[in-house]
């Protein structure tokens, strides 16, 4: 017999992801943001860890952290973005710390938790309050039509 606690919090199931997408998506936007208002820096910054083609990759990545943060607010391309994210912090984690296992989980927890936080994001699908399932419901939507239309 389940409990009226259980019953209670299930019901809210649905809302999990929104402070994940929320968290996730401002710390991206805001620090994509600073990497392009700061591109001189970031590049040099990328040229000490040893990053190839500093200058370039400081536009790459601060484009895609800034449109991969907008995109996980807005929830569109969810699982896309969250994917780009995560592949954003391996490769933070790469050049900062290396792989070395002594060294990654002793300086890299924030990154970890945002890799973490991103590919729970890419593995979940976008519930409420997302442009991805306002597209979810009208394809639903226009495919019961057709099922119907066919049918008749």
């Amino acid at each position: 017999m389940r409990n009226n606690y259980s019953n209670g919090i299930n019901k809210y199931a649905k809302y999990a992801e929104i402070p994940l997408r929320l968290g996730l998506s401002l710390i991206f936007i805001y620090d994509g943001w600073g990497k392009l208002t700061s591109i001189q820096k970031t590049a040099e910054l990328f040229y000490k860890i040893g990053m190839p083609m500093p200058d370039v990759m400081a536009w790459v990545i601060g484009l895609l952290e800034l449109l991969s943060g907008i995109a996980v607010l807005l929830g569109i391309f969810t699982s896309i973005a969250a994917l780009l994210i995560a592949l954003d912090m391996i490769i933070a984690i790469y050049f900062t710390y290396g792989f070395k296992s002594a060294v990654l989980f002793s300086r890299s927890q924030f990154e970890i938790a945002l890799l973490l936080m991103a590919l729970s994001l890419a593995l979940s699908q976008s519930t409420v309050w997302s442009i991805d399932s306002i597209r979810k419901e009208k394809k639903s939507g226009r495919q019961e039509r057709l099922f119907k239309i066919k049918t008749r």
